[in-house]
């Protein structure tokens, strides 16, 4: 009885340090979505907004060409606006970084694979130093503050594991 309590103690002991790395790496290798920040897609609608009250102003001093100009832009940024909502600006699974800065165009897919080491230029700004050297950028002021220091932290012990 007291030999096999002994014996557990001394693999708990032993395999702490193993144990305590294989949880840090499955909380990494689970996916996280970083969400936009909250002030930018208030500004979105903000601005479109502002759009439709010019188009309006625009429609009563019957300039109709101007106004409809201005209504397309309004709901321009209200689509973005919408998808911006539903789409998280940054994706990071055990294979890859899925970057989705903008509406108009395609994620942007980084495999763990190419990326070299992370450059933290500001706290707005990081770059991805990729094996050909390309360089990624992620403007981290798209995120929310609260997640930007996750962000690095989950990119710096990533490409560290890659490396290990």
């Amino acid at each position: 009885m007291l030999g096999g309590f002994l014996c557990s103690l001394s693999n708990n002991l032993r395999f702490k340090g193993i144990k305590e790395k294989i949880l840090t790496m499955e909380q990494q290798i689970k996916p996280r979505e970083f969400k936009r920040s909250t002030l930018f897609v208030k500004e979105l609608v903000v601005g479109a907004l502002l759009f439709g009250f010019a188009g309006f102003w625009y429609l009563i001093m019957g300039k109709s060409t101007t106004a409809v100009i201005w209504f397309i832009g309004s709901v321009m940024l209200l689509l973005n606006y919408f998808w911006s909502k539903r789409t998280p600006y940054i994706q990071i699974t055990e294979e890859e970084i899925m970057l989705s800065p903008y509406l108009a165009r395609r994620p942007k897919i980084v495999k763990w694979d190419t990326i070299q080491r992370v450059n933290h230029i500001s706290k707005k700004k990081a770059e991805l130093i990729l094996a050909d050297d390309k360089k990624v950028k992620i403007y981290l002021s798209y995120i929310d503050k609260k997640d930007r220091e996750n962000v690095m932290q989950i990119l710096k012990s990533g490409i560290e594991e890659k490396n290990n």
